[in-house]
């Protein structure tokens, strides 16, 4: 009842600020991206080096994401804006859950005004909007929070953070044995969504500086999904984040955070450790002058993933950027101890999960909406223990072009 009335009384407030004005006429936009992309991987596991079984020896591969945008739009007398985003995604067979699976990517309402933003319905969180690290600037796709994954295979045991994001954003990409996205092996960071249905509000930009906060009910439900007992309940996420001009040099900054109860808080996900709420953090900042960008992140997950389990990332980058293109370097490196948290197998080999990632990229705009671009990854699984089948290190090289309309 009490989630009820918060909600009723946002949509109060919307309204009494619209008054009985009547609305202009709302306008619908049309617009979207397809991003086509063609892979090859040379590694451990698969390519020219496979270890382990001819059925992974398809090292050249095709990817391709496709979404159609629908924006509503009105302007109250009074100059209240409000309206609707929904992203479709419009993939043959998508089932990655990084890019929204088989329905829509995103679906929410909006309303604003000098008061600030109000989001509700299914939309990247604060802590993920306001932060700031090396895919700020980075060039192709994303740089180590990029494309990558989608041409490697995670080692069986190993579990570890491989992109520069908390938690909750970080649902849908590879980690803890393949996490959601090569099957979800049961692990809390696998049951949860970076678009969950929530509630967010951002502050106007006051001398440089925004605030914004987010509230989930449900880690893994989003649309009209059921609650269940895996996962996270009552998320609060946010942050603040500054953007200055001085003279030539351009500086963006943030710190991020999330926390949230664990549903579970008595289940052993890693041997003798025991699940813990939420609490996870990361700070970063960028500087950038004369068409060159230098900056990068940090950031801990503190005892989210276990009672004896430590987890830390931090990235590192720069890049350069003349007219219609740009070129970006960016490094990644995380640290997970007692990385044993396949619920699978739960008493897996002690020590510590490490995961080293270098990506160069590059991208040009050919032509209006038009981006062919080029990059290259060079990536390292070190997983605990001496068995071969906790590692994989090799080279994914990925040639795309995106067209956004």
């Amino acid at each position: 009842m009490k989630k009820l009335l918060s909600t009723t009384a946002i949509f109060g407030a919307l309204a009494l600020s619209a008054g009985t004005a009547e609305a202009a006429n709302l306008q619908v936009n049309v617009g979207g991206f397809l991003d086509f992309q063609a892979g090859y991987t040379n590694d451990d596991i698969t390519g020219r080096n496979n270890v382990a079984a001819e059925s992974n020896d398809n090292a050249f591969n095709f990817n391709q994401d496709t979404e159609v945008h629908f924006t509503v739009e009105g302007t109250a007398d009074n100059g209240l804006q409000y309206g609707a985003v929904i992203e479709l995604e419009a993939d043959v067979g998508n089932t990655d859950p990084r890019h929204g699976g088989l329905n829509a990517d995103k679906a929410y309402l909006f309303g604003q005004g000098a008061w600030g933003r109000v989001e509700l319905g299914s939309n990247t969180d604060s802590a993920q909007a306001l932060s700031v690290n090396t895919a700020t600037f980075a060039s192709a796709t994303g740089g180590v929070d990029g494309d990558f994954y989608r041409y490697t295979v995670l080692p069986a045991n190993f579990a570890g953070i491989i992109r520069p994001e908390l938690p909750i954003s970080n649902a849908g990409s590879l980690f803890a044995n393949g996490g959601s996205a090569a099957g979800d092996t049961g692990n809390l960071v696998g049951s949860t969504d970076e678009d969950a249905t929530k509630i967010t509000y951002y502050s106007p930009r006051f001398y440089g500086f925004q605030v914004g906060a987010s509230y989930v009910p449900n880690s893994n439900a989003a649309g009209d999904t059921a609650p269940n007992g895996s996962g996270y309940a009552n998320i609060v996420t946010g942050g603040l984040n500054f953007t200055g001009q001085y003279d030539q040099v351009g500086v963006k900054a943030s710190a991020t955070g999330e926390w949230g109860e664990n549903k579970t808080p008595s289940r052993a996900v890693a041997g003798t450790a025991t699940a813990q709420n939420l609490k996870a953090w990361n700070a970063g900042a960028n500087v950038s002058l004369a068409g060159f960008t230098v900056g990068g992140s940090y950031g801990d997950w503190t005892n989210t993933l276990g009672d004896n389990v430590d987890a830390t990332y931090y990235d590192l980058g720069a890049g350069y950027a003349m007219g219609p293109w740009s070129v970006s370097g960016t490094y990644f490196h995380s640290h997970t101890g007692n990385p044993t948290l396949n619920a699978a197998a739960v008493t897996g080999p002690a020590g510590s999960d490490n995961f080293r990632n270098i990506v160069i990229g590059t991208d040009y705009k050919l032509a209006p909406g038009l981006v062919p671009y080029a990059e290259v990854s060079f990536f390292d699984f070190n997983g605990a223990g001496s068995s071969e089948a906790n590692d994989n290190s090799g080279t994914a090289v990925i040639l795309g072009s995106q067209l956004t309309f």
